[in-house]
């Protein structure tokens, strides 16, 4: 595809990072301002480029930052795009409550009615890149050890397991691991796949990270370690308190259909932009500052 644009510039992108589609051409007709595109980027890139500024504010001039991401049951490219921030609680875009938008993302996203009440599960700590984009953020010598210690006040039952990054160092996983031991012997690493963490978990620690709509879909519960100041998705948490008998809370958990309905208003599936280019277009139209 080539693009021969007067009002978009395409700042950034990575190989095989812009979908297959006319739709930047017939925009690009529409709008009569200049603004910045960039498709994915890798933390070094993001750094680099000087635009992880815009993980904490607000851009001053009209960006579209896309970031893709595949869902894990069905390996389907999607991407997050976020208008003039890197961040959602910075962004600008408009939220709609939409059961169509909803509905029509279920052949990409299965959402199960029900929590996934696992009483003998895992409480699973999932870990960030610590080299990635919130690299300044992370420091999970002194973080994981005083999240352990908090979740323990609450639940001393269930297992602790930690789900690392695929980029985190071998050495740093395990200097890790022996240094929570002594917080709590039984706590162990977890690596297994997608399908068996849904299986075995009780519930889930994470932050800012996209499989949080495959886990919310499927009925996983969630709660905030508070490691990174600001939350992407931000709603998906429960109380840290229902955290000892999360089936017996189970009425004061989240309501997940509101939380995904939102968070689906600033993700495209790569086949919309050839299959569902008139809601991709008026999704574009929407949140750019005409």
């Amino acid at each position: 595809m080539t693009y021969d644009l007067k009002n978009f510039s395409i700042e950034h992108h990575t190989k095989d990072a812009i979908p297959e589609t006319v739709l930047f051409n017939i925009l690009d007709k529409l709008v009569n301002n200049n603004i910045k595109l960039y498709f994915n980027f890798d933390p070094i890139q993001l750094r680099d480029l000087n635009l992880d500024r815009f993980l904490i504010k607000k851009s001053e001039i009209s960006r579209i930052f896309h970031i893709l991401h595949k869902t894990k049951h069905h390996d389907k490219r999607f991407h997050s795009v976020i208008f003039n921030s890197m961040s959602i609680q910075f962004s600008t875009n408009i939220f709609v409550n939409n059961d169509n938008r909803f509905n029509y993302l279920q052949k990409y996203f299965k959402f199960y009615k029900k929590y996934r009440m696992n009483n003998d599960g895992f409480i699973v700590i999932y870990c960030n890149n610590p080299n990635g984009y919130y690299k300044e953020w992370i420091n999970y010598e002194k973080q994981l050890p005083n999240l352990i210690k908090k979740i323990r006040n609450i639940n001393k039952k269930n297992k602790i397991v930690l789900r690392f990054h695929r980029k985190h160092n071998k050495t740093i996983k395990n200097n890790l691991l022996y240094d929570l031991k002594k917080i709590d012997e039984s706590i162990e690493i977890d690596e297994s796949e997608f399908n068996k963490t849904i299986n075995q978990s009780y519930c889930i620690f994470i932050q800012n990270a996209s499989i949080i709509l495959d886990y919310i879909n499927e009925g996983i519960p969630l709660f905030n370690p508070n490691i990174i100041p600001f939350d992407d998705y931000d709603g998906c948490y429960n109380n840290i308190e229902l955290l000892n008998n999360i089936e017996k809370n189970k009425n004061n958990l989240i309501d997940r259909k509101k939380f995904l309905i939102d968070s689906y208003n600033h993700i495209i599936f790569d086949s919309e932009y050839r299959d569902n280019i008139d809601y991709v277009k008026q999704f574009y139209l929407k949140n750019i500052n005409l």
